[in-house]
């Protein structure tokens, strides 16, 4: 029986947990700052800087750098490129849902 699902269609850059948590709240709440991403995901702040640069790198996030006051502020948004890549992975990742769901049971 052919699987209904391309899993090799998942996107590995999106679909760690940390990654897909900073594209999610990127397309739900747009922009965020470093220290707002860092406290929503719980994450700490090496391994969330070497996601969003993964993300970035992608092009699919941008980094905006400023100065607020003395301190500085670095502010996340995603890109078309992102969005594209986050619609896709829902699909994928429904489809396999739909695949489950819908399977006799106890196979």
């Amino acid at each position: 029986m052919a699987s209904p699902v391309d899993f090799n269609g998942l996107n590995t850059v999106v679909h760690g947990p940390v990654r897909l948590g900073i594209l999610t709240l990127l397309y739900l709440g747009g922009p965020l700052d470093f220290t707002a991403l860092k406290k929503r995901l719980e994450v700490p702040d090496g391994a969330l800087g070497s996601h969003l640069q993964k993300l970035e790198e992608e092009g699919y996030v941008k980094v905006k750098k400023e100065f607020v006051g003395k301190r500085p502020r670095s502010t996340y948004r995603l890109l078309p490129a992102g969005q594209a890549a986050f619609a896709k992975h829902l699909r994928n990742l429904k489809s396999i849902i739909d695949a489950v769901e819908s399977a006799p049971r106890g196979h």
